[in-house]
């Protein structure tokens, strides 16, 4: 799509044209569809690339703010380049910082802070996870210390049903010396 929409001569003028533009789009759409799936009418072929536009100039203005932050992030490739021609971007600071060989070493202290964020992100974890077992073998402890005293409860309750059961036995043979008297 890039490449047809870039061989168009007046592109950019037609881009910032308000009026009708549906024989471009038609044209678009007869080329494209030509090449073979997917299948679009003009309209579709406009919203899809309404979208890639948008979608081509979010990642731009991300790769924007991660230069501007002090990250290095991969280079441009060919299409983005195109693409960011057709969109009228500006991408010199862009270029200029991925071919000066001082935004190279500066990406490697990027890197280097980077490096250190994530272990100090790793120490951290390192720590929540020390405190978890911490607790976890404390909750294990209060669980232990809680099955003694449930098996004592349950001994316990063993000795009165034991002495229930005598109990009753003892009352039966009372009642049965009663009757026969």
């Amino acid at each position: 799509m890039i490449s047809i929409i870039e061989s168009e001569p007046d592109f950019q003028t037609r881009s910032k044209f308000k009026g009708n533009q549906s024989s471009f789009w038609r044209k678009l759409a007869r080329e494209l569809n030509a090449l073979g799936p997917p299948s679009r009418d003009p309209t579709a072929w406009k919203k899809a690339w309404i979208d890639y536009k948008f979608g081509a100039r979010k990642r731009l203005a991300q790769r924007e703010k991660q230069i501007a932050s002090g990250a290095v992030p991969r280079p441009l490739t060919s299409l983005e380049r195109k693409l960011s021609h057709l969109l009228d971007i500006d991408i010199m600071k862009i270029t200029t910082l991925e071919e000066n060989q001082s935004y190279v070493d500066n990406g490697k202290r990027s890197k280097a802070d980077y490096f250190e964020k994530v272990l100090d992100v790793n120490r951290s974890l390192v720590a929540a996870t020390n405190m978890s077992l911490n607790l976890q073998n404390e909750l294990i402890t209060e669980l232990r210390g809680m099955k003694q005293s449930n098996e004592q409860i349950i001994a316990s309750c063993a000795e009165v049903n034991a002495n229930l059961k005598s109990m009753t036995a003892t009352l039966q043979e009372l009642v049965a010396v009663l009757k026969s008297k």
